[in-house]
C-alpha cells in the first residue's frame, strides 16, 4: 500500500513540475514574442495583446493569465533586459585585470547590450523610459544592481589614483552618458553602423582618458 501512496505521490509531482514548466516555457515566448513585434511594429502605440497572443498562437485570455496589460508585460522586457544587462557588464569587469581595463570592457559590455539589444534598449532607457522607471518602483533593486558594477569600478579606479578626484557620481554618470548617446544614435537613426558605433566608442574612452586620468599611464 506504501508503494502504491508512494507511486501515486511521485505522479503527482512530476505532473506538478511538467505544468510548471510549460507555464515557464510559455511565458518565454510571450516575450519573446513581444520583443519581435515591438520592434517590428513600430514602437509603443501599435503594439497590443492581441498581437501577441496570435504570435504564439494563445487566445488573449491566455495572456491576461501571465500579464494584466501591455504595459505588464512590456516592463517584464523591461526586468529581463536589466538582468542580462547587468550580466555583461559584469562579464566585463571580471574580464579586467586593472580599474582602467574593468571601465573600458565595461563601457564595451553596455554598447554591445544596445546594439544587441536594441527593443529592450529603448523600453529601459528611451521609450516611454519614465513610465517604466515609475512602474518599476519596488523593483529598483534591478536597475541598481546593474550600475553597481560601474559604480564598483569607478570606485577602485578613484581608490587607487588612477583618477582625478571628482565624485564617484559625477565619474558614473559620465561613462553612462557617453555610452548611451552612442548607442541612442545608432538605435534610433541608423546613420552609423554598428562597426562605426564602436570605433566611435574606442576614442570616446582614449578622450576620456586624456582628460580624467590623474597620471600618465604607460
Amino acid at each position: 500500500m506504501n508503494q502504491v501512496v508512494t507511486r501515486q505521490k511521485r505522479t503527482q509531482q512530476k505532473s506538478l513540475e511538467r505544468r510548471e514548466q510549460q507555464k515557464t516555457d510559455l511565458r518565454a515566448l510571450i516575450l519573446q514574442a513581444a520583443v519581435r513585434l515591438f520592434e517590428a511594429g513600430g514602437g509603443y502605440e501599435q503594439f497590443s495583446l492581441r498581437q501577441v497572443a496570435e504570435e504564439v498562437g494563445y487566445s488573449p485570455t491566455t495572456i491576461y493569465l501571465y500579464f494584466k496589460d501591455k504595459d505588464d508585460l512590456l516592463l517584464h522586457v523591461v526586468f529581463e533586459g536589466f538582468r542580462e544587462f547587468g550580466q555583461m557588464l559584469q562579464a566585463g569587469y571580471d574580464a579586467g585585470t586593472t580599474p582602467l581595463e574593468r571601465l573600458r570592457l565595461i563601457g564595451q559590455a553596455y554598447l554591445e547590450f544596445g546594439l544587441s539589444h536594441p527593443v529592450h534598449y529603448r523600453l529601459m532607457f528611451m521609450q516611454r523610459s519614465e513610465m517604466m522607471f515609475q512602474k518599476l518602483e519596488g523593483h529598483l533593486h534591478t536597475v541598481v544592481d546593474s550600475f553597481a558594477v560601474l559604480q564598483a569600478a569607478v570606485h577602485e579606479a578613484l581608490e587607487q589614483g588612477f583618477l582625478a578626484p571628482y565624485p564617484l557620481e559625477v565619474y558614473t554618470a559620465l561613462l553612462w552618458a557617453d555610452v548611451h548617446g552612442i548607442v541612442a544614435l545608432q538605435i534610433s537613426t541608423g546613420q552609423i553602423t554598428p562597426e562605426q558605433a564602436r570605433a566611435i566608442n574606442d576614442v570616446s574612452w582614449a578622450r576620456n582618458l586624456t582628460g580624467l586620468l590623474a597620471r600618465p599611464q604607460p
